[in-house]
């Protein structure tokens, strides 16, 4: 499983990692790391291919229990339910004109899960060089699991209304906030988003990070290499959640803006781009900054930050081992 998406689970009794990827046929692996008992539990398997099969290249998942994990495919019309054991339990269609779907933004996609209905990032056929790119595709979309349809939705803030980005910088990503509110981070956003279910209102609050540059928007459709230059130079809020009553967002950037006058090849042979974790409090709004590592995995449990390397090792009886950093939070 070389390339692999990541998110957490907890529970009164538990909390996981969810490391999971395509393995060598091409099939899902789910991988489980239980922290309090320092192991991996059994992985499961979800088939490509056959009357089970997810049939796709590319995927997203949600694991909401042992025998409750959603599969969304890229690129298709419909996602999955499946259990542990690899079985598909239920298929939803999701049943809307402009062909809109999940959309896999980056390595932390999430959804948000309430009473019967989930909140999706999603996309449509709109193409990146549209100039109302940002008007015609949606980013966040809620869908109904009685009327199998999306019932409401969530549009772009303003300011990126006639502007480009790359493509993998146009998305965003969700989580929970509390029970009836989710938390909406854009990558290219120095403010994080509130979704309320009850009203369908969105409030706006600063979590950014000063660091002499401003984020640049694009005023024309980027090529490869503008949009390489973009990649390596500008910020880019990776995601952001909830714990004990704080927010934390993880922002990968410069070290140094200086660094700027450099090539993108040169910053990265340099490893001059660093990650800031943010914390903000909502009851003072206060923000506290942590230099974080180069890293693939943010957990958080109790008052603690488990972060997960990006570098794993086998040893002779070929047992992988990974690196993880614990953080005491304030």
């Amino acid at each position: 499983m070389p390339i692999s998406k990541w998110q957490t689970f907890s529970d009164s009794s538990q909390t996981l990692l969810i490391d999971y990827g395509m393995d060598a046929k091409g099939d899902l692996l789910v991988l489980r790391l239980n922290f309090e008992r320092g192991e991996y539990l059994e992985p499961i398997y979800i088939p490509r291919e056959g009357p089970d099969g997810f049939n796709a290249t590319d995927l997203f998942i949600s694991y909401q229990g042992q025998d409750l994990i959603y599969v969304f495919p890229s690129a298709t019309d419909k996602f999955y339910l499946y259990n542990s054991l690899g079985k598909l339990v239920e298929k939803y269609n999701y049943n809307d004109g402009d062909y809109t779907r999940f959309y896999i933004s980056g390595f932390y996609s999430d959804i948000f899960y309430n009473q019967g209905e989930i909140m999706l990032p999603t996309i449509n056929d709109t193409r990146f060089d549209d100039r109302d790119y940002f008007e015609k595709v949606i980013p966040f979309q809620k869908y109904d699991f009685t009327s199998r349809k999306f019932t409401d939705q969530v549009i772009y803030p303003e300011f990126v209304g006639g502007k480009f980005l790359p493509s993998n910088l146009s998305g965003g990503q969700i989580s929970s906030y509390d029970s009836k509110t989710a938390l909406i981070n854009y990558p290219f956003s120095d403010s994080l988003y509130i979704y309320s279910f009850e009203n369908k209102s969105i409030d706006a609050f600063y979590c950014g990070i000063e660091n002499g540059h401003k984020t640049k928007f694009l005023d024309h459709v980027p090529d490869k290499e503008v949009s390489r230059e973009y990649v390596v130079k500008e910020k880019n809020y990776e995601f952001a959640k909830t714990h004990n009553g704080k927010v934390y967002r993880l922002v990968s950037h410069l070290k140094n803006e200086n660094s700027r006058e450099l090539t993108p090849i040169d910053i990265i042979r340099r490893d001059l781009r660093g990650v800031t974790m943010i914390e903000y409090n909502p009851e003072d709004k206060s923000i506290n900054y942590y230099e974080m590592p180069i890293a693939r995995n943010f957990v958080f449990q109790e008052n603690k930050l488990v972060v997960g390397g990006i570098s794993i090792r086998e040893d002779e009886n070929q047992d992988t081992f990974r690196k993880f950093y614990v953080y005491q939070l304030n």
